[in-house]
């Protein structure tokens, strides 16, 4: 888990990749449509990564049980407009037996990641 996020580090779009089933399921935010199949969270991702300059998470708590992992992290985001955004985020992890994500689900609060001044 911890080396997927090395690679969002990197913004190297092909080693997260990786990590991801081919049935997968990505919910950004709990208010948005979840992102289903692999090339359609691919997609997804280059667009995000093609908006940031660099990107680093602090991972604050990480616990597993089974195939089910839960994080808490803090985003840092420095895009390439100059915007710098710091975003606390909750996420579940549910893996397959070979340990690639099937389901990943990032809980946020929209009125704290705001670009700060």
């Amino acid at each position: 888990m911890l080396g997927l996020f090395e690679a969002w580090h990197r913004l190297d779009l092909e080693s997260v990749m990786l990590g991801i089933a081919r049935d997968a399921i990505f919910l950004p935010d709990p208010g948005a449509e979840p992102v289903r199949g692999y090339e359609a969270i691919r997609t997804l991702w280059a667009r995000y990564m093609s908006l940031f300059q660099s990107y680093r998470c602090e991972v604050r708590t990480i616990l597993s049980s089974d195939r089910l992992v839960l994080m808490e992290r803090v985003e840092h985001i420095l895009r390439v407009d100059g915007q710098v955004i710091t975003i606390p985020v909750a996420a579940a992890f549910e893996l397959d037996a070979d340990g690639k994500i099937t389901s990943w689900r990032d809980y946020w609060d929209p009125a704290v990641a705001k670009p700060a001044p």
